[in-house]
């Protein structure tokens, strides 16, 4: 059991508060990718909608690559979307890609976090 739930996170691996409403890339995997943490951060006092997706194939994202969608996220408010532990988290294969979609332009700002497996 670890005590302190940062060691799971591991390192900051993207970030992004889109300036349109069109799907934006989060993260690109150049390695098979743990992703272990996504804070969602709504910057105004606007309810803004988002959508989250994992696309293990490229950059395109579609219904069928969702993970959350359409889901409303209240003014200074903050979502967490966290593994329960290291191996629970959400892999992302070499070339694949978490990307997001948001209702408004430069009101959510997202940030991912996970662990990449070393490359020898």
């Amino acid at each position: 059991m670890v005590s302190d739930r940062s060691a799971l996170f591991g390192g900051k691996l993207g970030q992004v508060l889109p300036a349109t409403t069109t799907a934006q890339t989060l993260y690109t995997a150049l390695a098979t990718t743990e992703i272990t943490r996504i804070n969602i951060c709504n910057v105004t006092n606007n309810n803004v909608s988002y959508y989250l997706y994992h696309n293990d194939t490229g950059t395109t994202y579609a219904t069928a690559d969702a993970l959350v969608f359409n889901k409303t996220l209240s003014g200074h408010a903050t979502d967490i979307i966290e593994a329960a532990s290291q191996g629970s988290g959400i892999t992302i294969q070499k070339s694949g890609s978490i990307g997001v979609t948001t209702s408004a332009a430069n009101h959510l700002n997202f940030t991912c976090y996970g662990i990449v497996q070393k490359v020898r």
